[in-house]
C-alpha cells in the first residue's frame, strides 16, 4: 500500500481539527483511525497511508496536498516563486485561524522577504488577495451550515486578525498602511457580528470599539458607516434601542458620502431603531428614503459584507409593523423575505432563522398559533444548526409567551419547550 513519510511537523490535522472544534476522540469517531494513531500522526512522528490521508482529508473536509503538504516541494521552491507563495499563504492564513501562530508566522513569513517589515510596498494582485480573503470570511460565517461551526469561523477571523496585525507592522507608504488598517477593522466588525451571534456583548463591544476607533484613524466613510451598522444591530438585540439609534443617528452623519448599498444599509439600521423606540412614523419615513435612494456606485471594498440586498428591506417593514402592531402585514413581509432569501442568499441559514423568529413572533400576534409554534420550532432549529445564540433566546422569549397563555398545553409548545431544554 503507498505511503507518505512525514519528516517534521508537516502535516496539518491538528491544525484543522482544532479550527471545527474537534477532539482528538471527534475525529477518531468520524474517521476510524484509533485515537493513538491520530495522535502519532498528529506529532508527524510515523508514516500515514494514502488511504488513512484520504479518509483525514474528507473528514476535515480539506484537500489531501492542504493537510499533507509535500516537503520536497516547499524545499525546492526558488524564491522567484514567492508570488505563488503568498498567495497560497494568505489563503491558508484565512483558514487555519489559531493555528497561525504555530505554523505561519514564524518558520514560513518571517523567513519571507515578501513579509519582511522593512517592505515598503505591496503589489495591487496582493492587496486585492487580502481583500478578496476577507470577503470570504464575511461568506463563510453566512454559510454555516456546510459543515463547519462558529468557533470555526472565529478562529478562522482571529488567524486573519494575525496575518494583518503582522503586515500593518511594516514601513508601508501611508496609503497602504491605512488599506491594511482598513482590512484590519473589517476582521473586528466580523469579530463583533460573531459575538453578537453568541450574545458574547462584551468581546463584541471592544471589537467595534477597536474597528471604529481604526475608521476614525484612517477616515473611510464606508468602513465608519459600516461598522456602525454592524454595531446597531448588536446593540438592538442587546434591546438598548437608545444608544442603538444614537449611533445609527451617528452613522447617517457621518455617512453621507458613503457608497451608495452602506448609505442605505445604515439608514435601514436607523429605521428600526425608530420603530423600536415608538417613533413608528418617523421609521417609515426613513425607511422610505432609504428604499428611494438613486443606486450609485459600489464600494472598491466590501466592508462588513453590507449588499444592501431586497431581502433587508422586508425585514425592516416585518420590523416596523411588528412593532406597530400590524401582525397581518408583518406576516405578508415574513413571507416575501422568506422567498426572496431564497433567492438571494439561500445559503444563509443565520438569517433564515433570524426571519422565521420574526415571523413566529407575528404569527403568534396575530392569532394564528399553530403556524406560529411550527415557524418556531422551524426558526430554533435552524439556529442551532448555526450556533445562534441570540436567536434561540428570542425564541425562549416567544415561548415564554405560549407558556402564559391559554396554549401552552398544546403539543407545540411542549415541543419547543423539549428543544430548548435539550440545549
Amino acid at each position: 500500500m503507498p505511503t507518505t513519510k512525514q519528516e517534521g511537523p508537516m502535516n496539518n490535522i491538528r491544525i484543522y481539527r482544532e479550527g471545527l472544534g474537534l477532539t482528538q476522540n471527534d475525529l477518531a469517531l468520524r474517521t476510524q483511525i484509533p485515537a493513538p494513531t491520530l495522535r502519532r500522526y498528529e506529532k508527524s512522528s510515523v508514516k500515514i497511508s494514502a488511504v488513512n490521508q484520504k479518509i483525514i482529508a474528507e473528514a476535515l473536509t480539506q484537500p489531501i496536498d492542504i493537510l499533507f503538504p509535500d516537503p520536497a516541494q516547499k524545499r525546492a521552491l526558488p524564491s522567484s516563486q514567492y508570488q505563488m507563495n503568498r498567495r497560497e499563504f494568505l489563503g491558508a492564513a484565512a483558514i487555519t485561524g489559531t493555528g497561525l501562530s504555530m505554523v505561519g508566522l514564524s518558520p514560513f513569513m518571517l523567513t519571507n522577504p515578501a513579509f519582511n517589515k522593512s517592505r515598503k510596498e505591496f503589489s495591487k494582485d496582493e492587496l486585492n488577495i487580502l481583500a478578496e480573503e476577507n470577503y470570504g470570511l464575511w461568506e463563510l460565517l453566512n454559510a454555516l451550515q456546510r459543515g463547519t461551526s462558529i468557533n470555526f469561523v472565529s478562529s478562522v477571523a482571529q488567524g486573519k486578525l494575525l496575518t494583518l496585525q503582522h503586515l500593518s507592522q511594516g514601513s508601508l507608504l501611508p496609503t497602504q498602511h491605512n488599506m491594511l488598517l482598513n482590512f484590519l477593522a473589517d476582521v473586528y466588525v466580523l469579530l463583533g457580528r460573531i459575538c453578537q451571534e453568541v450574545q458574547d456583548y462584551g468581546s463584541g463591544e471592544a471589537y467595534f470599539r477597536e474597528a471604529l476607533s481604526i475608521a476614525q484613524e484612517t477616515g473611510n466613510v464606508d468602513l465608519k458607516t459600516a461598522t456602525r451598522q454592524r454595531y446597531g444591530y448588536m446593540l438592538i438585540n442587546q434591546e438598548r434601542y437608545r444608544a442603538a439609534l444614537q449611533n445609527a443617528e451617528i452613522g447617517i452623519e457621518e455617512g453621507k458620502s458613503a457608497t451608495f448599498p452602506i448609505w442605505g444599509e445604515i439608514q435601514l439600521c436607523a429605521a428600526e431603531c425608530y420603530a423600536y423606540t415608538g417613533n413608528i412614523s418617523k421609521a417609515r419615513t426613513v425607511a422610505a428614503r432609504a428604499r428611494n435612494i438613486n443606486r450609485g456606485r459600489d464600494p472598491e471594498i466590501w466592508f462588513g459584507k453590507l449588499l444592501n440586498p431586497k431581502t433587508s428591506y422586508i425585514k425592516n417593514e416585518i420590523v416596523i409593523n411588528l412593532a406597530a402592531q400590524h401582525n397581518d402585514e408583518a406576516i405578508r413581509a415574513s413571507e416575501d423575505a422568506l422567498h426572496n432569501l431564497e433567492k438571494e442568499e439561500p445559503d444563509n441559514l443565520t438569517w433564515r432563522a433570524s426571519l422565521q423568529e420574526l415571523q413566529a413572533r407575528a404569527l403568534w400576534q396575530f392569532g394564528r398559533h399553530e403556524e406560529s409554534m411550527t415557524t418556531a420550532k422551524e426558526s430554533l432549529m435552524n439556529a442551532r444548526k448555526v450556533g445562534s445564540v441570540v436567536t434561540e433566546t428570542k425564541i425562549e422569549k416567544l415561548h415564554h409567551q405560549m407558556e402564559n397563555s391559554p396554549l401552552r398545553t398544546r403539543y407545540g409548545v411542549q415541543v419547543i419547550g423539549e428543544l430548548l431544554a435539550s440545549s
